[in-house]
């Protein structure tokens, strides 16, 4: 998990990089493994009403609503992956964040 010059919270999981802007509560993915355009591989803006990261379970919680029954949870990536076999990091660069944080 890093924090950007955005301000934004990233969080890399074993199928999509998760950006997440915690002053306006809005997160959006980039989905992994595809060949295209960063822009054309993620989701548009989308609001939330709390997230967690579970250091034990080593997941990310993004919850959606206040009464928390919709929710969307994820494993998160690490080097070794257990999840999904995946040694790799797939870091987006400096400049696919800052296209994303303004898209």
């Amino acid at each position: 998990m890093a924090e950007s010059p955005a301000g934004l919270l990233i969080v890399e999981c074993c199928n999509s990089t998760w950006l997440i802007n915690p002053r306006n509560s809005t997160f959006r993915r980039v989905l992994k493994g595809l060949e295209l355009d960063v822009l054309e591989a993620s989701t548009a803006w989308r609001g939330y009403e709390a997230v967690e990261i579970d250091e034990t379970a080593d997941s990310l919680v993004v919850y959606l609503d206040e009464t928390r029954t919709r929710l969307i949870r994820s494993p998160r990536h690490h080097r070794s992956c257990t999840h999904c076999r995946d040694d790799g990091m797939h870091d987006l660069a400096p400049e696919q964040l800052r296209q994303l944080a303004r898209a």
